[in-house]
């Protein structure tokens, strides 16, 4: 029996295996009722399945994903947006777990791998950052944090401590916005005075009180004061002016001052 060639419009039967029409239910040659799926070839995307899922988990609210695969309108939509608001994120996300995902001529990106895989590696890579962030965040050097004794003596040395410079938290912020190194070569690791209005007073994941000074009706970022006592915050109200001396630690999302005190 010689070998079945087939057109590009055509199938072979399920049944006889002669070339039909791909739109034939029913074969002419046998009679037999064909199963409905079309035998089409889809066409796959040549980008890498694994490396476009950890771009969309880690920094697919900064539209890397879609720049990965060339889809540059909808990445900056999803830059500007932080992955639409996480939504735009975690449905791309989805997206690609599914097998879904289209690159920018609208062909899937085939699937490679077993997404639940991936995505705990991707989960179990987040929370070591985040343990070793924590932990980093405990053991600090001596230069970053404080022990008790050093702060008790800051208190007692308070009145000969001479600020290099007195600006508003405004001003400080300003400035670190402008140019950090610039910034941190005038103030940082050096006492400054600082004054402003309260805008909040909480605690650190290290339970450490601190006091928050506006910078700006429009400022995400603010002036971040840790005190060297903490007995006089409960007295402090949101709202309140005022003005403390503290050693600059530079910017780190705020402007820490640490080791501050009230201005007598």
């Amino acid at each position: 029996m010689s070998e079945q060639i087939k057109q590009a419009d055509e199938k072979f039967c399920e049944s006889c295996g002669n070339a039909i029409k791909i739109a034939a239910e029913i074969c002419p040659k046998c009679g037999v009722r064909q199963n409905g799926v079309r035998q089409e070839v889809v066409q796959k995307s040549s980008f890498n399945w694994t490396v476009l899922l950890y771009l969309s988990f880690f920094l697919g609210f900064l539209g890397v994903d879609r720049f990965y695969v060339g889809k540059m309108g909808t990445g900056f939509l999803k830059l500007f947006t932080f992955g639409g608001f996480g939504i735009w994120w975690l449905v791309d996300i989805i997206s690609l777990a599914t097998g879904r995902f289209t690159d920018a001529s609208g062909m899937f990106v085939k699937k490679t791998g077993k997404a639940s895989k991936h995505l705990g590696i991707c989960v179990g890579i987040f929370a070591v950052l985040a343990i070793v962030s924590m932990i980093g965040g405990i053991t600090q050097s001596p230069k970053d944090r404080t022990s008790v004794k050093d702060r008790t003596s800051v208190v007692t040395a308070s009145k000969s401590i001479n600020p290099v410079a007195e600006l508003s938290a405004s001003q400080l912020l300003k400035e670190y916005d402008n140019n950090e190194v610039a910034a941190d070569n005038k103030y940082k690791g050096k006492w400054i005075k600082v004054s402003g209005t309260i805008e909040s007073i909480g605690k650190d994941i290290l339970d450490e009180p601190y006091v928050t000074l506006k910078t700006g009706e429009y400022e995400i970022s603010s002036v971040q004061v840790y005190f060297s006592d903490n007995s006089k915050l409960g007295n402090l109200n949101k709202g309140k002016k005022i003005t403390i001396i503290g050693k600059c630690n530079g910017l780190m999302m705020n402007v820490l001052i640490e080791n501050a005190f009230f201005e007598e």
